[in-house]
């Protein structure tokens, strides 16, 4: 690993131990632009989700409470992982994915393609 990105790993590894989920500054209880555009792409709920840089986002926790199920947290961060792991008493992990989100963007895969002008007029 370079020591670039090792840089940026024991950053977030810092954030993470010194912060709660809720401390941080881009903490939302309910990231409703996100859900937003998840629910307005018409995806369903079996659609595999994966949060790129989720870390101990809110998101997944909605997105199970509406009935997905096939979600992957993804984050450079091994202890935002655990917490969330922790917070949601379940994560789901997958092999590949038919959507993500990374921050507060979301991205549907070319099998999905047809409904990206609908997702793209929610923002």
């Amino acid at each position: 690993m370079t020591l670039f990105k090792r840089n940026r790993k024991d950053h977030w590894e810092r954030v993470y131990q010194k912060l709660s989920s809720t401390e941080v500054g881009w903490y939302q209880a309910f990231p409703e632009r996100s859900l937003k555009l998840i629910s307005n792409t018409c995806v369903g709920t079996d659609c595999r989700i994966i949060d790129v840089g989720g870390g101990t986002s809110k998101l997944s926790e909605h997105l199970l409470g509406q009935g997905y199920i096939k979600l992957t947290v993804l984050d450079i961060s091994g202890k935002s992982i655990n917490k969330a792991k922790s917070q949601l008493g379940r994560i789901f992990f997958g092999k590949s994915c038919d959507a993500f989100r990374c921050n507060t963007k979301f991205y549907i895969l070319p099998v999905h393609q047809a409904y990206m002008r609908k997702s793209t007029s929610a923002i």
